[in-house]
């Protein structure tokens, strides 16, 4: 089983979504599936045949977040030591020779990469 390296933020995310999934998501889903069961032949119900795919997307997921949870290793960056080396959880500024721009990027596993948030991958 491969090791997922998360930061205690990336992993408390992850914990948030799964727990969204199952106390939120997939309870309105069976709603939705019973109320569209409701409305009797289900054989031509576009209601029931989208809540069945929401249903199968939602078990994808949460099987998916509690694999990554299963296996994953949180790294408490404040506790590693301190080095002029780019490591998991250090925060870098890289600058466009041409331009001159400068960007800010945190390195984090994969899990957590987020080019729009200025994290990218160590993987």
């Amino acid at each position: 089983m491969n090791r997922h390296h998360l930061t205690p933020e990336g992993y408390d995310k992850l914990v948030a979504e799964l727990r969204n999934f199952k106390e939120v998501v997939r309870p309105q889903i069976v709603r939705d599936i019973e109320e569209a069961r409701a409305h009797g032949d289900i054989s031509e119900n576009s209601e029931y045949e989208d809540a069945k795919e929401r249903q199968a997307h939602c078990e994808g997921r949460i099987a998916y977040l509690e694999n990554v949870l299963a296996a994953s290793e949180i790294v408490d960056i404040t506790k590693l030591s301190p080095s002029s080396r780019v490591v998991f959880g250090t925060t870098v500024l890289l600058a466009d020779s041409e331009s001159g721009d400068e960007r800010r990027w945190r390195i984090v596993g994969e899990i957590e990469a987020d080019l729009d948030k200025g994290s990218i991958s160590y993987v």
